[in-house]
């Protein structure tokens, strides 16, 4: 087997092992696990503010983009959280 991620590993044992279901909750953890840790990641915006309307305009734009992402994060785990052991 060609090395993956853990929650892919986990995935594909648990299907050899027909744990259909847990095979499905791997993959929803592994998934949380990687947007948590995306949702971590801060960039310094101040190499991004150029002293131009652009540079602002980009940077605000990236801070919505990363707002947004974390609210449909949230949402998701929430939705998900019940289900996970």
């Amino acid at each position: 087997m060609a090395p993956g991620s853990l929650a892919a590993n986990a995935f594909l044992c648990s299907i050899h092992h027909g744990a259909l279901k847990t095979a499905v909750e791997l993959v929803v953890q592994g998934r949380a696990v990687f947007w948590t840790q995306l949702a971590r990641l801060s960039s310094p915006f101040d190499g991004l503010s150029l002293p131009s309307y652009t540079g602002a305009a980009l940077e605000e734009e990236f801070k919505q983009l990363i707002f947004r992402l974390r609210i449909a994060f949230d949402q998701s785990t929430e939705d998900q959280s019940p289900h996970i052991r």
